[in-house]
């Protein structure tokens, strides 16, 4: 088939429009469906990002990965917790009351007693200024706010977080 230059042109106009209608598309992937990312090492653990759920809903989805809601046991594993979460991923969606926010593992089984979700002990805490506070008098799961602070704050199970991490923890058998 012989075209003329200007049938090319159009061609190449219709094509150039339909490539940057894909890339805008793209873009604008909302977030849980280009949310999950691959396992992340730090220490002897392994940890996943994904997004949008409840406290409940985040905890079946971690189990059905082998593992909890991340626990927390150091300055230094916050700090990887929040980087798992890439500043851009904040910005997004502005005006989201969510974006924010991590679901972490704590949770409060009775009045004043918070637990990791994987059993192992509380033995570091990172909550902001005047948390836990039950606020509403209904706030038993925790949550890591992903600014500079990295601060923790207790707020209701039922709610939507944008970002929750998994974790599961490497088990080496002796040979």
């Amino acid at each position: 088939m012989i075209y003329s230059v200007s049938h090319k042109a159009e061609l190449m106009s219709i094509l150039w429009v339909t490539l940057v209608i894909s890339l805008l598309f793209l873009e604008n992937v909302s977030p849980q469906e280009k949310c999950e990312s691959e396992w992340k090492q730090f220490s002897r653990a392994f940890y996943k990002r994904y997004c949008n759920a409840t406290f409940d809903e985040a905890e079946k989805t971690c189990q059905a990965e082998d593992g909890h809601l991340v626990s927390i046991h150091s300055k230094e594993e916050n700090q990887f917790v929040r980087e798992l979460i890439c500043p851009m991923d904040t910005k997004k969606n502005s005006g989201d009351h969510l974006n924010d926010y991590i679901w972490i593992g704590l949770r409060e089984e009775e009045k004043g007693v918070w637990r990791w979700v994987d059993g192992t002990e509380m033995d570091y805490k990172h909550w902001a200024g005047g948390e836990p506070n039950n606020h509403g008098g209904n706030e038993d799961c925790g949550q890591m706010y992903t600014d500079d602070t990295q601060n923790w704050n207790d707020v209701r199970c039922d709610r939507r977080m944008r970002f929750f991490i998994c974790k599961t923890v490497m088990i080496i058998e002796k040979l």
